[in-house]
């Protein structure tokens, strides 16, 4: 019951931060899990995470300027605490898309959708008890739909007559990472390669374009860290950078 009571309370705290009104990083797929909860009896866990991404350049001139992502990760740990798959289930709030196409600005605003995706952490060397080097793969995709786009400051529904409009995104991450820990605190930082698949269609004003597009970049770097509240909840945060500019706020209860 008291465990119970504890999850009520963070998720509560958790919604109700005012996460619309900050634009940054994400804790998308690079965070590597090795911490206190591999070496306890608290093997499974649910974290509720706010992942923020500002600034990820895509291929012919797109980019993602804006997006809010909030999920819930379920994860078990399992043989001796060296491997943690977990599923992921949210939403994206507030994305927004900036493209250039034949001296046309056009930008995207894309309505709340349903997000899902899975991963898994691996303990892939323990150099000492407090130490380590984790692998961590992650994918997760989401299919808005585009509720408007502004071609040169003129606003198109997709309500509006002879306007279509479409977005799919997909995203998959590999991400390498050195995690330290310390009687409350769990450090980590590496490298990641990741990359986004996102087709755009936007038939209004003129423009008639329906391109799909990868990352411009793939090579990034992450670094966060992770600290001990009670014998049953952690928080942290992390940042992701190079690639794509973004960070994520977490919070997790271990069972």
């Amino acid at each position: 019951m008291k465990k119970i009571l504890i999850f009520i309370l963070i998720n509560s705290i958790i919604i109700s931060f005012p996460f619309d009104g900050i634009t940054a990083p994400v804790n998308v797929p690079g965070r590597p899990l090795l911490s206190i909860q591999a070496n306890s009896e608290n093997s499974a866990n649910v974290t509720l995470e706010g992942d923020f991404v500002v600034n990820r350049k895509l291929e012919e001139e797109v980019c993602i300027t804006k997006a809010t992502w909030t999920t819930l990760k379920v994860t078990e740990i399992f043989w001796d605490g060296r491997v943690q798959p977990y599923f992921l289930l949210g939403a994206l709030l507030d994305g927004e898309f900036k493209q250039e196409l034949n001296s046309a600005d056009i930008k995207y605003k894309t309505d709340d959708a349903l997000t899902w995706g899975v991963g898994t952490t691996i303990l892939v060397c323990g150099i000492t008890d407090r130490l380590g080097l984790g692998l961590d793969v992650k994918y997760r995709q989401t299919n808005p739909s585009v509720a408007k786009v502004n071609i040169d400051g003129t606003n198109f529904s997709r309500n509006d007559d002879n306007v279509s409009l479409d977005c799919d995104y997909q995203e998959w991450q590999v991400a390498l990472g050195l995690c330290g820990l310390s009687e409350r605190f769990l450090g980590y930082g590496g490298i990641k390669y990741s990359d986004v698949n996102t087709s755009l269609k936007a038939e209004a004003g003129g423009i008639d374009t329906d391109d799909t597009v990868n990352s411009a970049k793939n090579v990034g770097a992450f670094i966060g860290c992770e600290y001990t509240l009670t014998e049953n909840t952690t928080i942290g945060i992390e940042g992701r950078f190079i690639d794509e500019t973004a960070y994520t706020l977490f919070m997790a209860v271990h069972f």
